[in-house]
């Protein structure tokens, strides 16, 4: 279940689609959840686009090195920031996580600005583009802040947004669990189980729901 046995091919695969991955996010942060499970290994194409989107940012750092410094410094920043949480070293059941972004993404922003040329013209087309993202940011926010209004919407948004999510499913049951929503519960903690039969919080869960609703067998 959890990072800790992933082989170290698989390891370095997911470090290079969860830099891809927070890097998408940063500039269109749509379907975000509270936790991205590890897949334990990605798809062979997930990969390869992974692998091409950051070779391309290597790329574009060594050419304009020379000319826009900032620009190689702000990925730089962005990389060496985001890797400690990448999973070279496995912690915890995520892929990646979208809290860790928030300060390498300076890196991001930085390397944007400061690759600006210092003009007039520039200076107004980037003052626009900075109040139009600004708009759609905040209400993307706005949107995103109804996810976490309670624990069994912020889960069940988990479940939608991502796929084979044995732990929102099994966070999802309990909430239900303890609404009394014992159908639906049973449901949710069934999926888990389902996903990944060694998770034992799931497991009792489900024994839990199973026994009040009178399901001793």
């Amino acid at each position: 279940l959890a990072a800790q046995h992933v082989a170290l091919v698989d390891r370095i695969s997911n470090a290079l689609v969860g830099l891809a991955t927070q890097l998408g996010l940063a500039f269109w942060p749509a379907g975000l959840a509270v936790l991205y499970p590890h897949p334990g290994s990605w798809p062979l194409a997930t990969v390869a686009v992974a692998t091409a989107v950051v070779a391309a940012l290597v790329a574009l750092s060594l050419a304009l090195l020379r000319r826009a410094p900032c620009v190689a410094a702000g990925i730089a920043f962005f990389a060496i920031g985001l890797a400690p949480t990448l999973g070279f070293v496995p912690v915890g059941f995520q892929s990646t996580a979208d809290r860790y972004s928030y300060l390498p993404q300076i890196g991001v922003w930085l390397a944007l600005v400061f690759a600006i040329p210092a003009s007039r013209a520039s200076r107004a087309a980037g003052l626009a583009a900075c109040a139009v993202a600004l708009l759609v940011f905040a209400a993307i926010t706005r949107a995103q802040l109804a996810y976490w209004r309670d624990d069994l919407v912020l889960w069940e948004r988990a479940i939608e947004v991502t796929s084979d999510n044995w732990f929102a499913n099994t966070e999802a049951g309990i909430e239900l669990a303890a609404r009394g929503r014992n159908d639906e519960a049973l449901a949710r903690l069934s999926r888990a189980v389902e996903l990944a039969p060694r998770w034992e919080r799931a497991q009792a869960n489900l024994g839990f729901v199973l026994l009040r609703v009178g399901r001793s067998e």
